[in-house]
């Protein structure tokens, strides 16, 4: 005896058709979120891409500042040493200071006429 359960090709048929209905949607759906993480990847690497030029920009300008900023340090200690002073004092007509005498006031007066 030969047991088989069949179906009426009536009702396998809309089930079938239904299904690929279905499979054609997911399918769709598929296609169109791997082609927006696809866009979504694409611009991420972008902006990636720019963010690091960005910083390497800024590392090369910052050494730049560093690198000034050390050439003014030594400028600035050239110019205000001693021996610079001295030259600049000579050249501006000044002389040096001898003895120096200070006024003498009464304790209880603050100014005089």
């Amino acid at each position: 005896m030969n047991y088989a359960l069949s179906l009426s090709s009536s009702i396998v048929r809309p089930i079938v058709l239904r299904w690929k209905l279905s499979l054609k949607t997911v399918w769709i759906l598929t296609l169109s979120v791997v082609c927006f993480l696809l866009v979504f990847y694409i611009f991420q690497i972008s902006e990636m891409t720019r963010a690091s030029f960005a910083v390497s920009n800024y590392e090369r300008k910052m050494a730049q500042l560093i690198n000034e900023s050390k050439g003014l340090e030594i400028n600035f200690s050239n110019i205000s040493s001693l021996n610079s002073l001295e030259a600049l004092l000579a050249s501006l007509n000044y002389q040096d200071v001898g003895k120096v005498h200070y006024i003498e006031m009464l304790e209880g007066a603050v100014a005089a006429k």
